[in-house]
């Protein structure tokens, strides 16, 4: 996928019209990436079949959508933002069990 069919696809998700927002989508894409990976080692890209094809992971990037619209619709500055929904919290452990990020001690 590439990385405006990935902005599109997450301004379909978020329900964003337009381009006025892409800065901002933009950003949060590029914040969840790394984020994502650090709590599940899971690289966006970085798998590739026997072809050289990216392997894609539907949840990781189900995830990094979730990710994306919390951010957006929590950019309060302080104080009155949510906690991360459990479903997304869910495919954040399951990822992290899956790309070897667990960390079996913490249960």
């Amino acid at each position: 996928m590439t990385e405006t069919e990935l902005l599109d696809d997450v301004k379909e998700f978020m329900k964003i019209d337009g381009d006025e927002e892409n800065v901002t989508v933009e950003s949060l894409v590029m914040a969840a990436k790394p984020f994502i990976y650090s709590k599940t080692n899971y690289r966006f890209d970085y798998f590739k079949d026997l072809e050289g094809k990216p392997m894609e992971n539907a949840q990781a990037f189900l995830a990094l959508k979730m990710l994306c619209l919390h951010w957006y619709e929590n950019r309060e500055p302080v104080g009155s933002g949510e906690l991360i929904a459990m479903s997304l919290n869910s495919m954040i452990i399951h990822l992290q069990i899956e790309y070897g990020g667990f960390d079996y001690a913490s249960v």
